[in-house]
């Protein structure tokens, strides 16, 4: 048994104290909380199962990761219609497409759109 089995049983015994204290006094009176002479005060403050840790938050690492996918998504996204709009709009003047155009296309994205430093080839 170690000391973290001991904590969450711990705190689910007080978590389960609090509620039944709470529903005991909801019952009688809602909006007025009274303490009997049984009662600990410490018995009615809630604890939190989860114990404090130190740090980065847990996930931040994977919304940063996410939020920068979905920007090259839609970076490319945008690079695809704008280019196939400049294609379409040669066609109409018979004309060719210039050469490096998409690559003008896809540094002004970049700059646009912050994704100077993108991992990922766009």
């Amino acid at each position: 048994m170690t000391r973290d089995t001991i904590n969450s049983a711990y705190h689910r015994y007080k978590k389960a104290l609090v509620s039944e204290i709470v529903d005991d006094v909801a019952d009688n009176r809602p909006g007025y909380v009274s303490v009997d002479s049984s009662v600990d005060v410490s018995d009615i403050t809630p604890v939190s199962i989860e114990r404090a840790k130190g740090g980065r938050p847990s996930g931040t690492i994977h919304i940063e990761k996410r939020r920068k996918v979905e920007k090259v998504i839609t970076s490319k996204n945008d690079i695809t219609m704008e280019y196939k709009n400049i294609v379409d709009d040669e066609k109409k003047r018979g004309r060719r497409v210039e050469n490096g155009a998409l690559e003008n296309l896809i540094e002004t994205m970049k700059e646009k759109r912050d994704l100077r430093q993108a991992d990922r080839r766009l």
